[in-house]
């Protein structure tokens, strides 16, 4: 059975994402994590005897908060644990994941900010970058409901084992979705960039020049694909395919709001600081443009 870890912390939407997590895998057990972060306190609690009154408080909303928690999990008919741990977000999050070997994260996010991190600073981006197990991002409010489960599904794909651990990933998670792979192709821009112009004279012909960029391009792009339909054959999925022309994040975005995807998956490189900068420039601009629940699945994939 599959294990979650749901971080509920005061400055996250914790019950809609709570009903999210229930709704949407209603066959999994739950750990619902609370976070009290000491370095969080305002600056008057610094003095030590203020600083323990400030924790006891805030031990005493996560009691109440918790026990809000067993009482909607008790509404839904699912098994959820709870466990409350102090230090910074980020790093308790993703140490209880490592210490409880869950099989996914969940964390959320304000509906209405473009920031993915809220107020606790780079709190998701970290939580993404260190995590060894897939983590779903939900914009979460009482007035915003997702879709639970999620009816579409998109997997941007590129020929990487990272994308196709994404689409594995999806496969498994909501095989009865209404699944799409989508590859974004270089635009006739890419061509020109990589081409030296200044050997061209009056007679050559731009066309001829650039058709069989265009064949190379459009044979990847359908080797890509066809690498996708594979890997959903393998799991009995049914898979549609669809190549564009553009910039990845843009093309994405905008297929999602143009389609009314219901959930969205990424593949994420590993964690040294070049594929660091390739996760914040992809990624993370995808996160904060998609209203929908994205899930970042890590590279390698635990799926075969």
């Amino acid at each position: 059975m599959r294990t979650i870890l749901v971080a509920v912390d005061g400055s996250i939407q914790g019950s809609p994402l709570l009903r999210y997590a229930f709704e949407t895998y209603s066959d999994a057990e739950f750990i619902a994590l609370s976070v009290i972060d000491p370095t969080t306190r305002p600056e008057e609690y610094l003095i030590k005897s203020k600083a323990v009154q400030w924790l006891q408080r805030k031990r005493a909303a996560t009691d109440e908060r918790q026990q809000t928690i067993t009482e909607l999990a008790s509404e839904y008919d699912v098994s959820v644990s709870t466990a409350i741990a102090y230090g910074r977000t980020a790093g308790a999050v993703v140490d209880r994941s490592e210490q409880t070997a869950v099989d996914q994260i969940l964390v959320g996010r304000r509906p209405h900010s473009n920031a993915v991190s809220d107020r606790l600073g780079d709190v998701v981006p970290r939580i993404i970058r260190r995590a060894s197990v897939p983590v779903t991002v939900v914009r979460t409010s009482d007035e915003h409901r997702n879709a639970t489960p999620p009816e579409s599904v998109l997997v941007p794909v590129d020929g990487s084992d990272r994308a196709l651990g994404a689409l594995d990933h999806a496969c498994e998670t909501f095989p009865t979705a209404n699944m799409t792979a989508l590859t974004v192709r270089d635009t006739v821009s890419e061509f020109f960039e990589e081409t030296d112009t200044t050997v061209w004279d009056e007679d050559t012909e731009p066309a001829q020049e650039l058709s069989p960029w265009q064949q190379t391009r459009n044979e990847r792009s359908e080797t890509i694909l066809q690498a996708a339909r594979d890997r959903a054959e393998q799991r009995a999925v049914a898979l549609d395919t669809v190549a564009v022309d553009g910039s990845p994040v843009a093309e994405i975005s905008t297929y999602v709001e143009a389609n009314g995807i219901d959930h969205l998956y990424m593949g994420r490189t590993g964690r040294t600081s070049y594929q660091r900068l390739l996760l914040g420039s992809t990624t993370m601009d995808v996160l904060r443009r998609c209203a929908v629940p994205v899930t970042v699945v890590p590279q390698p994939s635990r799926s075969p």
